[in-house]
């Protein structure tokens, strides 16, 4: 999604894009509306064929930059480049946190052979410079961006989407954004539904997103446990929407109870939505949610942790305001893609500088 989005903004710059990736992805079939592509990679660890493809695609090119979007691609990209002709500058965007260390020489000559490495977050940053063979000062924080006109969202589009979802106009609803996967809170809201409902009867909840590929279980397990604490007619599964900004618009407040998220694209998907947002204090969540202007963090650990912060949002329309507002501003000052996308083409436009 990221390298699409990027190849998006790369072309409306003005510059020359080209996407290496696997055949018969997503990705592939969404970029090639974008740019051109270079579907000369399988998704392996080891591909020496995808070293000889890429590295003939390099010698064959003028590339000043090759952009790793995937940790697996670095055991096929760096060889690529280190054997080409005219070698490219490399840079790396890590977007999870390992749990391992991964400094061992194998490890180490992939990484150090990076002119630089993005982390999203400050979380990030931090588990780069423990688990991984990266010099600090060859990091950099440059977090996801957010197309802000996507959530302008017109009369006619919210319109559409009132249409389409299964609660009325006018009752107070919380959404959860995100594919339905462990990991990701939905256990959290379905536990802590009763307490709001107990407070703010009229409350109606929307899972916003598909189920993960692997995740069936999961997501049966979550049915019977919405069935099970009588939740049926209040926990509304969406599933996935390609009208998200406007299903959001017709929301009262977001939730994130994921615990260990890199940075939380649906924070700020939330807070473009000019909703105020509730989040478990930890991962990068605090980076982007500040905790009394934007919304409220909670502590994981206290049982009414989650429904405590709901319910005080749900019960102040002038609180919520002020948060989304504030969110909204956010956003819009610190993650606009655009923003990002200046970001990124500075440090391309460095490297290239200390390269020569």
């Amino acid at each position: 999604m990221q390298s699409v989005h990027s190849a998006r903004a790369l072309r409306e710059r003005g510059h020359d894009v080209w996407l290496l990736c696997a055949a018969g992805t997503k990705v592939e079939s969404e970029a090639r509306a974008l740019c051109r592509v270079v579907p000369s990679l399988r998704g392996r660890y080891v591909d020496v064929g995808g070293i000889r493809r890429v590295r003939t695609f390099l010698d064959e090119s003028e590339i000043d930059v090759v952009h790793l979007e995937l940790g697996r691609d670095l055991w096929t990209i760096v060889p690529a480049a280190r054997s080409a002709k005219r070698r490219p500058a490399l840079i790396y965007t890590q977007r999870m946190q390992s749990s391992v260390d991964k400094k061992d020489p194998a490890h180490q000559l992939l990484y150090r052979s990076l002119d630089r490495v993005i982390a999203i977050s400050e979380v990030v940053k931090a588990n780069l410079v423990k688990r991984f063979p990266v010099p600090e000062e060859r990091i950099v924080v440059i977090p996801n961006g957010v197309d802000l006109a996507l959530y302008d969202v017109t009369p006619e589009a919210r319109e559409a989407a009132t249409n389409t979802v299964p609660w009325k106009p006018g009752v107070p609803v919380v959404a959860l954004l995100g594919r339905i996967s462990r990991g990701k809170g939905h256990t959290k809201l379905i536990e802590a539904a009763p307490a709001i409902l107990e407070r703010a009867p009229e409350t109606q909840f929307a899972l916003i997103g598909s189920v993960s590929d692997g995740e069936e279980e999961y997501a049966a397990d979550l049915d019977a446990r919405i069935t099970a604490a009588g939740l049926a007619g209040r926990v509304h599964k969406l599933g996935f929407r390609d009208d998200v900004p406007a299903v959001l618009s017709l929301c009262t407040l977001l939730v994130a109870p994921s615990e260990s998220e890199s940075l939380g694209n649906v924070v700020l998907e939330g807070m473009a939505a000019g909703l105020p947002v509730v989040a478990a204090r930890s991962g990068a969540f605090p980076e982007l949610v500040v905790h009394g202007e934007t919304g409220l963090l909670y502590d994981v650990k206290d049982a009414n942790g989650l429904a405590d912060p709901v319910t005080e949002i749900l019960a102040d329309q002038s609180l919520a305001a002020r948060f989304g507002s504030a969110g909204r501003a956010r956003v819009t000052q610190n993650y606009d893609r655009a923003r990002r996308t200046d970001h990124v083409l500075k440090l391309y436009k460095d490297v290239l500088a200390e390269r020569k």
